[in-house]
């Protein structure tokens, strides 16, 4: 549940890509206290566990060195701390190049040596990359970062085993949204997998509710078109999902769902966000998504 502002806002914005990536850089420079994620402390998430799981099957069936891993929306690395080194290709696409620094740093603190791609046919380069290190499986693990734009990934289609993105899709308008969301699905190999965070929309009916309960004027945090299921604040919109909404996009890019659960934000981080304090009330959620490609 990425957030932005001296309370922690989201921070989707109905800007042009390059303002949008502007605020992003900003934002990487002190990533941890103006964004709220599911890696923060005290949030039960699943990631690590699922992708220990998947790393282990490629190890029992010795495949792992030329296994494919791909965060889409790397941010400043997080998801990319559970695979590097681990298989043969990781990789990270964002299209802020604040957030790839904070990644580099991250990783290069670990002793890894990393592919930088910049420029506009960084995603071709990025593919002869992977097709390069699948052709010599005895080479060390391969750690690349990418600039890269999440609606336009064709260069990459059945290109990973693994695609990662968490929080990264949630642009301004329903068909941006499903989009990117295909963009991203049609990068997984027959047979691979896509795990995802997505916003999720009931979550904001659970605030409204509990605000109304409390007295609370609702426009702390924003409002919800229901034709659309766009989330609004001031200028902000973004995409928020049901997770019916999910399972039919799934089936619509031959994405076969094995898990879908909420993962649930304590309401001391939402104190900090500003979205309220409900201590004795059921905790908010994203929607966290396993799917197979058929």
């Amino acid at each position: 549940m990425p957030e932005i502002g001296r309370t922690r806002r989201r921070p989707r914005l109905i800007l042009g890509l390059g303002d949008q990536a502007r605020i992003y850089d900003r934002v990487a420079k002190d990533y941890h206290v103006r964004v709220i994620s599911p890696f923060e402390e005290g949030v039960r998430f699943r990631l690590p566990i699922d992708v220990r799981r998947i790393l282990r099957q490629w190890r029992r069936d010795g495949t792992f060195r030329r296994r494919v891993v791909i965060d889409f929306g790397c941010g400043i690395g997080e998801a990319l701390d559970l695979v590097a080194g681990k298989v043969g290709f990781v990789a990270g696409i964002d299209f802020s190049a604040g957030m790839l620094r904070q990644s580099r740093k991250r990783l290069e603190r670990q002793g890894f040596q990393i592919h930088r791609i910049d420029g506009g046919p960084g995603l071709r380069t990025l593919r002869r990359l992977i097709e390069k290190r699948q052709l010599s499986t005895r080479q060390q693990p391969t750690i690349a970062l990418a600039s890269g734009n999440l609606l336009k990934l064709g260069a990459l289609s059945a290109s990973c085993d693994l695609a990662l993105a968490i929080n990264a899709i949630g642009p301004p308008t329903v068909a941006a949204a499903y989009e990117m969301f295909a963009s991203i699905a049609a990068c997984a190999r027959r047979g691979g997998a896509l795990i995802s965070v997505l916003p999720s929309l009931d979550t904001m009916y659970h605030l409204y509710a509990l605000e109304r309960r409390h007295r609370v004027s609702p426009s702390r945090v924003g409002t919800i078109d229901e034709a659309t299921s766009i989330y609004t604040d001031g200028r902000e919109r973004a995409k928020f999902f049901l997770p019916e909404e999910i399972t039919q996009l799934c089936k619509d890019n031959h994405l076969a769902v094995e898990r879908l659960e909420k993962i649930r934000y304590p309401w001391s981080l939402m104190r900090l966000s500003g979205w309220g304090y409900y201590p004795r009330s059921p905790r908010i959620w994203d929607w966290y998504v396993v799917a197979r490609k058929k």
